[in-house]
C-alpha cells in the first residue's frame, strides 16, 4: 500500500514526491544519529550500573545494533533502546496491540521475542545470524505492527534484502 501511494505521488506530482522523500531521508538520518549516540553511550556504563553486577555491552554488540538500525525502514517507529545487565542491547517496541524485543549480544546473532493482542497465544521468537540477508517472516510480521507517521518507503516485508553494514 505504501509503495503504491508513493508511486502514485511520483506519477502525479514528482516534485512533491522528491521533497517528501528528501525530508523522510533527513528524518531517518537524524533519528539514526540520535540512536547511534545513545548506543555509543552504553559503552560507557560502569560495572554494576544496574545496581547489581551489570556490565556494559561490547563494542561488537553496539556495532551489530547500529547495523540493524541502519536497515530499518523509516516508516517503522523507532524502538526504545534498553541495555540489559548481561551486556545485551535490546530494541523494544510497545503498543496497545503488540510487543517486540530484539536483542544484540555481540555474538554474531540477534534474538527476538514478540506477541500481539490479536493472537495472544501466538508468540514468535528466534535466534538469527547477523549474516542473514532476510529477516524471518515472523519478525517481519511483528515489525509491521509498529508503523511510524512518515509512509514513504516499502514496509519491511516488501524489501528485497536486509543488508548489514560492515
Amino acid at each position: 500500500m505504501v509503495v503504491v501511494m508513493e508511486q502514485n505521488l511520483r506519477n502525479r506530482r514528482p516534485e512533491v514526491a522528491e521533497v517528501l522523500i528528501r525530508v523522510a531521508a533527513a528524518t531517518s538520518f537524524e533519528r539514526n544519529f540520535q540512536a547511534y549516540d545513545q548506543l555509543d553511550s552504553l559503552l560507557k556504563l560502569r560495572p554494576g550500573w544496574d545496581g547489581y553486577s551489570g556490565h556494559a555491552p561490547s563494542e561488537e554488540a553496539v556495532h551489530q545494533a547500529k547495523a540493524f538500525l541502519a536497515n530499518l525502514p523509516i516508516d517503522l517507529a523507532m524502538p526504545a533502546i534498553e541495555p540489559s545487565g548481561d551486556g545485551e542491547i535490546n530494541f523494544v517496541w510497545r503498543s496497545d496491540a503488540a510487543y517486540l524485543e530484539i536483542g544484540f549480544c555481540g555474538d554474531h546473532h540477534f534474538s527476538f521475542f514478540g506477541k500481539t493482542k490479536t493472537l495472544p497465544e501466538k508468540r514468535e521468537f528466534g535466534d538469527i545470524p547477523v549474516t542473514a540477508n532476510r529477516l524471518p517472516l515472523s519478525l517481519q510480521w511483528l515489525l509491521n505492527h509498529f508503523p511510524d507517521v512518515v509512509p514513504v518507503r516499502k514496509n519491511i516485508a516488501e524489501r528485497e534484502s536486509f543488508a548489514w553494514a560492515s
